[in-house]
């Protein structure tokens, strides 16, 4: 098997454990405040991990295309976030909060599909086995961040489990996108760097703010610590 398919298979097991996520939901408990922000600065860490220790570290910084590349990938999530509250500012609100995360959610994981696939292309199984374990661990509390805001919009608990596992399906989508794209136009290490902008944008605008936004900062600390060692001790793993 190639590489592209490797990273395309093991971009959908790690989209598979965004569906672990939703189990609590569908049990019938109540995560609190003081978990719920600390698996997502958890997240959070792994993703900012995964970028700077598995990603822009393998490419030549000093290459103005990586630069460029990884700004790309920053202002494309950007205008995909605009894009998905543009209903809100305009008074409409045609996605409600639970909705607006697991849009948000279901895009960034196309992008880690990308990332994986990427890795593998570029810097071979090793390093890309450790990036999609880290991120199938990442994936499993931002499944909890998709499911339980929308239980407690009264959604059904089927129902928001279910929508968690559909958001981690982006992850293969955006692994078939970068297999397209990897083959014909992007060089070596240039869709490592989007993913790279990408996965920081992310971070910093979606899973920081609400991981810290409950008073929890000393737990959403930790979990943010432990989630880029995490990320930076599976990627250095020998596999």
């Amino acid at each position: 098997m190639s590489l592209y398919y490797q990273g395309l298979v093991a971009s959908l097991l790690a989209g598979l454990a965004t569906g672990l996520g939703g189990l609590p939901v569908l049990m019938g408990r109540r995560v609190s405040h003081r978990v719920f922000d600390t698996v997502l600065g958890f997240a959070a860490g792994i993703m900012l991990g995964i970028s700077g220790g598995a990603l822009l570290a393998e490419v030549d910084p000093r290459r103005v295309a990586t630069i460029v590349a990884a700004l790309i990938g920053g202002v494309a999530v950007l205008a995909l976030r605009a894009a998905s509250t543009w209903g809100r500012r305009e008074g409409r609100d045609r996605l409600g909060r639970g909705a607006r995360i697991a849009l948000v959610v279901t895009l960034h994981n196309m992008v880690e599909g990308l990332a994986v696939v990427a890795t593998f292309s570029d810097f071979g199984g090793s390093i890309g086995t450790g990036v999609a374990v880290a991120i199938a661990l990442h994936n499993i509390p931002e499944g909890l961040a998709v499911a339980e805001p929308l239980r407690r919009a009264g959604v059904r608990p089927t129902r928001c489990a279910l929508l968690a596992l559909a958001s981690g399906m982006g992850e293969p989508l955006g692994a078939l996108l970068a297999i397209a794209a990897l083959g014909t136009v992007l060089p070596p290490g240039i869709a490592a760097a989007i993913a790279a902008g990408a996965m920081i944008v992310l971070a910093a605008t979606e899973i920081v703010p609400e991981a810290f936004s409950h008073s929890f900062a000393v737990e959403a600390s930790v979990g943010l610590l432990l989630g880029i060692l995490a990320a930076l001790t599976l990627v250095a793993a020998p596999w």
